[in-house]
């Protein structure tokens, strides 16, 4: 029953009132096989009758000498029949849901996630390589082998999968963690000198000394032996290893200028903004880049609902107008930026090594100052060293 209401809603329907004769009417209608509905007797006759069905009443109204009269109209073509002097509007619908199927059968958002140590751009720009990006039609999609590409892009990640869903891909992944070498114990390797110094003190954990405290040794020289002899006079190899720490003396340099270039800001900013809709770059603001001397400063909104990401991306381009020119050094200043370099140096070559004593000097000469260090330091100079042997 409520199936055949739904029916008759979708084909429409009108009500109308009888006058005259209903019951010549009424048997009219059912001899020529028209069908009526929720007949109804109280304030005279009416009845129901399917939209496209009224015009086969007007011969059996004549023939029964009745008056009808449309009293309701229902149903879904009288409510859409507003439609009819609005055709925009039903040709924007059709456009509208032809664009949805379109943009359907496209990926236009990809989400990165999971990963620490790697940076999002650096990922999304190797995919883009890829053929992974917003607007690709799903079908040049293989996730099973895009998966594989980036795996081979990137070895340190441990675990990778592509999914999709709707128009969005996810990438998540997990970033591999470093294992230590369990293996290294097994290895046949003497302990050498990273760098020429004097032992100041060693502790042999296994391996046969070659020097002892006191000893001054060059870059190379073998500080413990991986062969090592037992009381019968027979001969192992082992792992050597042992902490030797040594005095050391190391020299550094840096040179820096007596001029550096400064900006001042102008105070005139140009800002350009634009937005990527479904993979299209549209802008909106027509200011063109301007020319002269100016710094550029970038920002991409990504647009998120309900934690998915939307094909939709704002940016903002600000260009600050600068005015640059060289202006000298105070040879204070430009002492203190030679530390600095030093000190990079330092922290890259010597580790945790300890300083003991320092010894500087420093010149101007042709607009540079010329900087060089020397320093006293104790550090632990000895490395392992693997022995291949023959077999």
């Amino acid at each position: 029953m409520y199936i055949l209401r739904v029916l008759r809603w979708i084909m429409g329907y009108v009500r109308f009132s009888i006058s005259g004769s209903p019951e010549r009417f009424l048997n009219q209608c059912a001899r020529s096989g028209v069908s009526l509905w929720d007949i109804r007797k109280a304030d005279g006759f009416s009845a129901c009758i399917a939209a496209g069905g009224y015009r086969d009443l007007l011969s059996c109204a004549f023939k029964s000498k009745t008056v009808l009269r449309v009293q309701e109209r229902h149903g879904l073509p009288f409510r859409a029949a507003f439609l009819r002097k609005r055709r925009g509007l039903v040709a924007g619908a059709v456009l509208a849901l032809v664009l949805m199927q379109f943009f359907s059968l496209h990926f236009w958002s990809i989400d990165v996630v999971g990963n620490a140590a790697i940076p999002t751009e650096q990922i999304e720009a190797s995919i883009y390589e890829m053929g992974l990006k917003p607007g690709v039609w799903k079908k040049d999609v293989d996730p099973q082998l895009l998966q594989q590409q980036i795996m081979a892009a990137f070895p340190q990640i441990s675990w990778l999968s592509v999914n999709t869903a709707g128009c969005t891909v996810t990438v998540q992944l997990q970033e591999r963690v470093a294992k230590p070498d369990i293996d290294a114990r097994n290895q046949v390797c003497n302990v050498t000198a990273k760098t020429t110094g004097q032992i100041i003190y060693m502790d042999v954990y296994s391996g046969t000394p070659e020097v002892k405290e006191g000893d001054a040794v060059v870059e190379g020289q073998l500080l413990i032996n991986a062969v090592v002899e037992d009381t019968n006079g027979g001969s192992t190899l082992k792992h050597a290893a042992g902490k030797i720490v040594a005095a050391t003396t190391r020299s550094f340099a840096a040179e820096t200028p007596m001029t550096k270039e400064v900006a001042e800001p102008t105070g005139h900013v140009v800002v350009r903004r634009s937005a990527t809709l479904f993979g299209i770059r549209l802008p909106l603001s027509f200011t063109g880049k301007p020319d002269g001397v100016y710094r550029l400063d970038t920002e991409q909104v990504k647009i998120r609902l309900m934690n998915a990401l939307l094909p939709v991306s704002l940016y903002t381009e600000t260009w600050t107008e600068e005015n640059r020119r060289t202006v000298p050094v105070t040879q204070e200043e430009a002492l203190s930026n030679a530390r600095q370099d030093v000190a990079r140096q330092q922290k890259e070559q010597m580790g945790e090594a300890k300083i003991t004593a320092e010894r500087e000097q420093f010149r101007v000469q042709d607009g540079k100052l010329l900087y060089t260090v020397e320093v006293d330091c104790e550090e632990e100079i000895g490395v392992e060293t693997e022995l291949f042997l023959e077999s």
